[in-house]
């Protein structure tokens, strides 16, 4: 199975690869400037800051970790806010 094909790494194997590095979600998150549970949000819902966090951490692409929330060009699958138009525009 390719990457591409690939359902993304599961939380229990997020969780045991950054233990294996010597990191809990809490500590990594506290490392890096961000409130204890940053880490450990981004196992369960799109958060891009964290999610790099993870990645750099393990060495791998985001995009290989969570291939659902990234595009092929490496870049998150977010829906852009929609911007209001201003009035006399």
């Amino acid at each position: 199975m390719d990457e591409l094909e690939s359902p993304g790494w599961t939380v229990t194997e997020i969780k045991s690869a950054l233990e294996t590095e010597g990191w809990s979600c809490r500590q990594l998150s506290f490392s890096r400037g961000y409130e204890s549970n940053a880490v450990q949000n981004a196992l369960h819902r799109p958060y891009p800051a964290a999610e790099k966090i993870i990645a750099e951490t393990l060495g791998v692409s985001a995009r290989e970790i969570w291939p659902d929330r990234y595009g092929i060009d490496g870049k998150p699958n977010r829906k852009a806010g929609r911007r209001k138009l201003k009035r006399g525009e």
